[in-house]
C-alpha cells in the first residue's frame, strides 16, 4: 500500500493512527519514556526540507527525539492520573534573525516579532497554567516563557483523574510569533486514553487522525527555488514583513489537498521537482497561476490535489478524530455518503452519538484549533465518497471548499454499530446552574483600522486595547463559577479560546457543541459561556484563535485566585 496515501494502523488500543504523511506511528511507541505515572517526550523544534504540493520547502516543524521534523507533529499520548513530561528544545539556528529593533512610532508588543523564540502550549488540556514564568505564577508582571535557539525548557503537565478522554493538541504561544510558526505547520495532536474508548463500538473500530494544517510560503531569497515562511520582524510586507507576497496549502497529515495561489517555481525548483516523481506529479496537476501581493483573497485561484486515502469495507465503522490546526481558516466538515456521527468535540465526549447532516446548516464546524470525532460508517455498497470541507465566508478570507479525505468501500460487508449512549465526562457534569454563578462578565472583540502603530494598519483590541503583559481584564477565584459574554463588533468572526478550563455554552446555536474550549462568535454577534474555576490556580489568558489576530493585539491576562 502506498505510504503517501494512505497510513492506517490499527491495533491496541494505545495506537493512534494517521492517514498519510510522516507521522503514522503508535503514540505509545512514541513515548521516550514511560511509567506508571509519567508520559515523557522529547520534541525537538527545528527547520524540516521536505517536497509540500510540489515545491520545496523549508519550514519550522517538531522532531521526536533524534528523528526529523514532520508535519504535523508527532503525536503525544497520555491518561487521567498521569503527568505528561514534554522536554522541549529550540534548535533553530542562532543568529539567523535580526536584531529586534522597533522602529519610532510602532507597538513593541503587538507587532509580529520573535519568530525564532519559541515555547509549549497544550491547547485544551486542562493543567497548570503555563505560558508564564515560573509555571503556575499568580504574579500580574510574570513573563511568558521565551525559549531561544539552543535553549531547552522541560515541561511537566498533571493530568486531572477525572480529565476527559479525548483529542488534544500542542502548538508554540510566544506572543508575536505564535502565528508565524503554526503557519510553517507547528502543530501536533495530543490523545488523552480513557473511558470513551472503552466503549464496545468505539474499541471495536479503527481509528483515524486527519490533522488539517495551513502551510503559509513564500520564495526565501537565501535559498533560490524553496519556500518557506520568513517574515521580518516589525517590517512591513512590502519589506518583507509579516504577510510577504506568496500563497498557502492546506495539508492534511503533511499531504497537500489545496493549493491557493500557487506561483510558478523557478528553474532550480523545477529541476529539484523533477528528481522526485510524485512531487513533479503534483506540481503539473497545479497549474500554477501568478501570486498575489498579500496572500490569498475572495479571487485567488485554488487547485484541488488527491487527497489522502481510508479504505473501508461495506457497514464498517471508523473513528475519525479531526483537528484544525491552521491559523485563520473555518472548516465545516461533512461527508458526501455513508452516516457521519459526532460524538466528541474539543477533548469532550457528548451523551450521546449525534447525526451530521451534509449541507452547510448540519455540518460539523471548526474553527481554527476546534478538535472534533466522529464514527463514519460506509454504506453498504461498494464505491467511494469524500470527507470535504465545504466553502464558507466565514473565517479571515473566503474558504473556498476542499476535499480532505476519499474514503473507498470494497470487499466483504462489515456490519459495526453505533453506541446508543456515551460515558458522562464527570469533570463537566453537572452542568453549571444560574445560582452557581458569582460573576458575570462582558468581553468586547473589535477590529479598528486605521492603527499606525501596526504594521498592517489593523488593530485587533479585546475592550478596546492592544495586549499588554501586565493588564488582567479579570481575576475568578478557584471553586467558583461565573458567566462571560464574548461581544464581537466587528465585521469578521474570532473564534475565543480561554486556557485551563472547559467552557458551557449558554445561547447554543445549532451544530455548537455544549462543551468546548474555542467557542466561533461570528460577526456582529455574541456568546454567553460559563466556566467553573475547578482545580488550577495563576496567570494565564484569553485570546482571539485566528493567530494573526492574537499576535496583534487581541488577547488579554487572567489570573485564577486562589
Amino acid at each position: 500500500m502506498d505510504r503517501r496515501r494512505f497510513l492506517a494502523l490499527a491495533g491496541a488500543a494505545a495506537a493512534v493512527p494517521l492517514v498519510g504523511g510522516a507521522g503514522g506511528r503508535t503514540a505509545a511507541g512514541m513515548a521516550a519514556t514511560r511509567n506508571r505515572n509519567r508520559d515523557a517526550y522529547v520534541l525537538r523544534f527545528g527547520y524540516r526540507d521536505t517536497p509540500l504540493a510540489g515545491y520545496p520547502t523549508h519550514l519550522r516543524g517538531y522532531a521526536r527525539g533524534r528523528g526529523v521534523p514532520t508535519l504535523p507533529g508527532p503525536v503525544l499520548s497520555t491518561a487521567p492520573g498521569r503527568t505528561l513530561e514534554v522536554l522541549l528544545r529550540n534548535e533553530l539556528p542562532r543568529g539567523v534573525m535580526p536584531p529586534h529593533v522597533v522602529p519610532p512610532g510602532l507597538d513593541p508588543h503587538n507587532n509580529p516579532h520573535a519568530f525564532d523564540t519559541t515555547n509549549l502550549h497544550v491547547h485544551g488540556l486542562q493543567t497548570i497554567p503555563h505560558l508564564f514564568r515560573p509555571i503556575g505564577s499568580d504574579d500580574p508582571d510574570a513573563h511568558l516563557i521565551g525559549v531561544e535557539p539552543g535553549q531547552s525548557f522541560r515541561y511537566r503537565f498533571p493530568i486531572p483523574d477525572d480529565h476527559p478522554a479525548g483529542f488534544y493538541f500542542y502548538h508554540p504561544h510566544v506572543h508575536g510569533s505564535t502565528a508565524s510558526q503554526v503557519m510553517s505547520g507547528a502543530a501536533g495532536g495530543i490523545v488523552v486514553r480513557g473511558d470513551l474508548d472503552r466503549v464496545p463500538e468505539i474499541a471495536a473500530a479503527r481509528e483515524v487522525l486527519l490533522v488539517v494544517n495551513s502551510i503559509y510560503l513564500h520564495g526565501l531569497a537565501d535559498r533560490p527555488g524553496t519556500y518557506g515562511f520568513e517574515p521580518v520582524p516589525f517590517m512591513p510586507p512590502t519589506h518583507g514583513g509579516f504577510t510577504p507576497a506568496g500563497f498557502h496549502v492546506l495539508t492534511v497529515n503533511g499531504r497537500g489537498v489545496l493549493a491557493v495561489s500557487p506561483p510558478a517555481p523557478a528553474a532550480a525548483a523545477r529541476r529539484a521537482l523533477a528528481a522526485d516523481r510524485d512531487a513533479w506529479e503534483a506540481f503539473c496537476r497545479l497549474q500554477p497561476a501568478a501570486a498575489t501581493d498579500v496572500g490569498p483573497t475572495a479571487e485567488a485561484p485554488a487547485v484541488q490535489l488527491p487527497p489522502p486515502v481510508l479504505r473501508m469495507q461495506p457497514g464498517e465503522v471508523v473513528r475519525v478524530r479531526i483537528l484544525n490546526g491552521g491559523a485563520i481558516d473555518y472548516l465545516p466538515i461533512v461527508a458526501t455518503d455513508g452516516d457521519a456521527f459526532w460524538i466528541a468535540h474539543d477533548g469532550v465526549a457528548f451523551a450521546e452519538p449525534e447525526r451530521l447532516g451534509r449541507t452547510l446548516p448540519q455540518a460539523l464546524g471548526l474553527a481554527p484549533a476546534n478538535r472534533s470525532e466522529i464514527l463514519l460508517r460506509a454504506p453498504d455498497r461498494a464505491g467511494s465518497f469524500t470527507i470535504q470541507a465545504l466553502a464558507n465566508t466565514e473565517g479571515m478570507v473566503p474558504f473556498g471548499g476542499c476535499d480532505l479525505l476519499q474514503v473507498v468501500v470494497s470487499g466483504r460487508r462489515k456490519p459495526m454499530r453505533i453506541p446508543e449512549r456515551l460515558p458522562r465526562p464527570v469533570r463537566e457534569y453537572p452542568l453549571i446552574r444560574p445560582a452557581e454563578v458569582v460573576q458575570r462578565r462582558e468581553f468586547t472583540f473589535d477590529v479598528t483600522k486605521p492603527f499606525p502603530s501596526l504594521i498592517l494598519g489593523t488593530g485587533f483590541t479585546l475592550d478596546g486595547e492592544s495586549y499588554e503583559d501586565g493588564r488582567i481584564l479579570a481575576r475568578p477565584r478557584i471553586g467558583t463559577s461565573e458567566e462571560w459574554t464574548f461581544e464581537n463588533t466587528s465585521t469578521m468572526g474570532h473564534p475565543v479560546h480561554v486556557h485551563v478550563n472547559c467552557m458551557q455554552v449558554v445561547d447554543k446555536p445549532a451544530m455548537q457543541a455544549l462543551l468546548c474550549d474555542v467557542i466561533w462568535v461570528p460577526a456582529g454577534q455574541s456568546r454567553t459561556i460559563r466556566m467553573r474555576f475547578k482545580q488550577w490556580t495563576g496567570k494565564t489568558v484569553m485570546h482571539c484563535h485566528i493567530l494573526p489576530h492574537e499576535d496583534q493585539g487581541m488577547m488579554t491576562n487572567i489570573i485564577i485566585r486562589k
